[in-house]
């Protein structure tokens, strides 16, 4: 279960870099929006791999 929520969590954050380089595309957004939300994507998912190491530390130490 451990190695799902990674790919989960990793994955949200790849398809957000690919939105930022433009390689998916987003609807009609243009090209500064995009890039924008793409980061903000690949933040967000980063974010939920990093608190998920972090929150699964924790109970390992418990």
């Amino acid at each position: 279960m451990y190695a799902i929520n990674i790919i989960a969590r990793a994955l949200v954050a790849i398809v957000g870099l690919l939105i930022a380089l433009g390689e998916i595309s987003v609807g009609d957004l243009g090209s500064p929006f995009q890039e924008t939300f793409g980061i903000v994507v690949f933040l967000f998912g980063a974010f939920r791999v990093v608190q998920f190491i972090a929150r699964s530390r924790d109970e390992d130490e418990d």
